[in-house]
């Protein structure tokens, strides 16, 4: 067995430890005396005689500290984890050298979040816990939810793994900038801020959810080009703590930083940073003075415009994100103007974001089914690094309608055949009790693997129809209960809940015991409800049919020598009476026999 094209080391001996049998790689590794690790690496020579391939196939594999590929620093080498896309693994192909790196955390060929815990199990996906394209548990990472990932963690993946991206505005070629994943270290280390004050410092992430977190800042000085970067200079420039004229003196540490990187990443932001230093960042009135002075407003003018107080627009302008100066007279008075152009186009920006109500009434959801959404990620907030600070909504109402336009036009052909279907709106934990389950649903909703029958061009996503056997199929895939909780019964026959599990623990009611939704409880099949109704009459029910009181219908009834089961004693009453259907048919046969004496 050889290397293939682009795998890891890591991705080969997991694909060797298969071939050999093994469940998992640990097991092969601690058999051929080796650990993964610095020592494995530093002694490759005598790990592939051990593995029975050439080293020269085995080298171009190894990480290392000076590589010529980003995908293979040492430095940024994974020693936590090992995360998988699942639409490689699905496709046959190995698992790629670039997921071993701590900054990746998307598929560079699929553009999906790679996959960093097992979906079976909910294990994390470890060095050598499991094997090539499975888990210990038995899951399959190739039936895994497909999550797509953002524009800035695919691009970023994809230049580190040296295939063409677009970053700072230009095309990249694969494999052009060695550096890239430095400099992308850089920049998403001095964004975070630390107690000691020292930017810069922060470790390496261990997780995928460590390593989304710290490079989502980064992403829109990367993808959003110039504007985001532009916006983040002038933040530096105009921070309190900024002193000096220079852009050396001013953006201090940073810029040295800056400067130090290297390759055509580096040398782009480089250049944007002397340009945005030398044209714009200055005297704060020095664009006052030229063009069009109607082009520039006062920020308390600009938020009557708005319809916000003026000290937004003050720290929108001193953090970068709207285009405008700051100044303080001689008397220390600070003075702000605001670029017209900016403030028309945060009052149209303000139009398209929403608050989580207006997201709701948007979507046709309650409250808690708007939360599982965000939990499935189903729908997302923008994020708080780069939300506008002149704008109250966190919900871009676009990319809610986008979703909601893709699940509409991925309708399943339902070639006029009727199917019992479910409403949106009904997939709640009011239909099961098992969370992840539900979060499954929504996802494979997303995804296209549950298909609307009927939604309307008008309706909002709450109205939408879906096959409620392809719905039950996906909850019970994900751990769901076929069967009825004691809860569930009570809700739909109006017994009480207390008198169903007291059935259900003398026996007369058959269940099983089990966990729902993390809690004990008694689980019954709609088989044994059946049975149970031809065995039993509830007695409270019967009294009711009969215009009369249980009391009374049991004084009645004992008058007749027949007495009712399954009653639970509260204090000194009881209640859940059952009367067997035997006895009634008992009754009804000694009643006719008297009609014929009497006869």
């Amino acid at each position: 067995m050889i290397p293939q094209r682009d795998e890891s080391l890591l991705g080969y001996l997991k694909r060797h430890s298969d071939a050999e049998g093994y469940p998992d790689l640990g097991g092969f590794l601690s058999d051929i005396g080796y650990s993964y690790g610095r020592p494995l690496v530093e002694n490759a020579e005598n790990l592939a005689v051990a593995l029975g391939v050439e080293f020269p196939l085995l080298e171009p594999l190894l990480p290392r500290s000076r590589a010529t590929e980003p995908a293979l620093d040492w430095r940024f080498h994974r020693m936590y984890a090992d995360p998988v896309c699942p639409a490689c693994l699905a496709a046959g192909l190995p698992r790629r050298r670039e997921w071993r790196h701590a900054l990746v955390s998307a598929c560079a060929v699929h553009g999906i979040e790679l996959l960093g815990t097992c979906h079976g199990c909910e294990s994390p996906l470890g060095l050598a816990n499991d094997g090539h394209a499975s888990c210990i548990c038995g899951a399959h990472y190739a039936d895994a939810p497909q999550i797509p990932a953002t524009v800035g963690a695919v691009e970023i993946s994809r230049a580190i793994a040296g295939l063409p991206a677009n970053i700072v505005g230009f095309d990249l070629e694969g494999g052009s900038d060695r550096s890239v994943a430095r400099t992308v270290w850089f920049l998403a280390s001095a964004m975070r801020s630390t107690r000691t004050g020292k930017p810069g410092k922060d470790g390496i992430p261990k997780t995928l959810a460590e390593a989304r977190a710290m490079i989502r800042p980064v992403e829109p000085l990367l993808i959003d080009w110039p504007t985001a970067f532009d916006r983040h200079v002038q933040h530096l420039w105009n921070s309190p703590e900024a002193d000096g004229q220079t852009a050396a003196a001013r953006l201090g540490a940073w810029y040295q930083g800056l400067m130090k990187q290297t390759g055509p990443v580096a040398n782009g932001l480089q250049k944007r940073c002397l340009h945005i230093a030398a044209t714009i960042c200055g005297d704060a009135y020095g664009l006052a003075g030229h063009g069009d002075e109607t082009a520039w407003v006062s920020a308390a003018e600009g938020a009557r415009m708005l319809g916000i107080r003026a000290e937004r627009i003050v720290d929108a302008v001193r953090t970068g994100v709207m285009n405008g100066r700051l100044a303080r007279s001689g008397a220390g008075h600070q003075h702000t103007i605001v670029a017209r152009s900016d403030v028309e186009t945060t009052r149209i920006l303000r139009a398209t974001m929403l608050d989580k109500k207006q997201a709701r009434e948007l979507l046709g959801v309650s409250r808690q089914q708007f939360e599982l959404l965000l939990e499935a990620s189903v729908v997302a907030p923008v994020h708080v690094d780069v939300r506008h600070p002149c704008v109250n909504g966190s919900f871009d109402r676009d990319e809610l309608t986008r979703t909601v336009t893709i699940i509409r036009k991925n309708l399943a052909p339902t070639g006029g055949i009727e199917e019992p279907t479910l409403a949106f709106r009904d997939l709640s934990l009011r239909r099961t009790t098992e969370k992840k389950a539900l979060l499954a649903v929504f996802r494979a909703i997303k995804s296209g693997t549950i298909q609307a029958r009927n939604f309307g061009s008008e309706q909002r996503l709450g109205d939408a129809l879906f096959s409620e056997e392809e719905i039950s199929n996906i909850l019970a895939a994900h751990g769901a209960p076929s069967a009825m909780t004691a809860g569930e019964v009570a809700k739909i026959t109006g017994w009480k809940a207390e008198s169903v599990t007291h059935w259900c623990a003398e026996g007369l009611l058959v269940s099983t015991r089990g966990r729902v939704g993390g809690a004990e409880a008694w689980l019954i099949a709609t088989s044994d409800l059946a049975h149970f109704q031809q065995k039993y009459l509830v007695l409270a029910d019967v009294a009711e049919q009969c215009q009369t009181t249980s009391r009374a219908l049991i004084s009645r009834l004992a008058g007749q020598g027949i007495s009712t089961v399954g009653a639970k004693p509260v204090g000194k009453t009881a209640r859940g009476h059952l009367l067997p259907v035997a006895h009634v048919a008992h009754l009804l046969q000694l009643s006719e026999r008297l009609e014929h004496a009497a006869g």
